[in-house]
């Protein structure tokens, strides 16, 4: 009962304090986190993979990983020239007075 009749008041608060943590989280304070991934998606076949005398499905996965590759080395290469990736390679090699990851 007590609380029904304060409904405005406990209304305003929430609302107010709302504004105000939205306030101070996009104007205040600095982003602490950014991440950024890269994923592999394959049409793989989900059944299960049996070997008989025929070997056909066993064929079959190879022909379905092998169709893969290609994209599989393309994920790979723009995973090596990620900023991240660059920039502990040049650490690593002593680069920095030479190489920037932009470059």
């Amino acid at each position: 009962m007590i609380l029904l009749k304060g409904k405005k008041v406990i209304a305003l608060v929430t609302a107010m304090s709302i504004a105000l943590s939205a306030l101070v989280s996009f104007y205040m304070l600095d982003p602490t986190y950014e991440s950024n991934t890269i994923l592999l998606v394959s049409n793989a076949s989900a059944k299960p993979v049996t070997v008989d005398g025929s070997g056909t499905s066993v064929e079959n996965l190879v022909n379905t990983l092998s169709a893969n590759i290609p994209q599989t080395i393309t994920t790979y290469k723009e995973q090596m020239l990620t900023t991240d990736m660059m920039t502990r390679v040049i650490e690593k090699l002593d680069l920095g007075e030479t190489y920037s990851p932009g470059d």
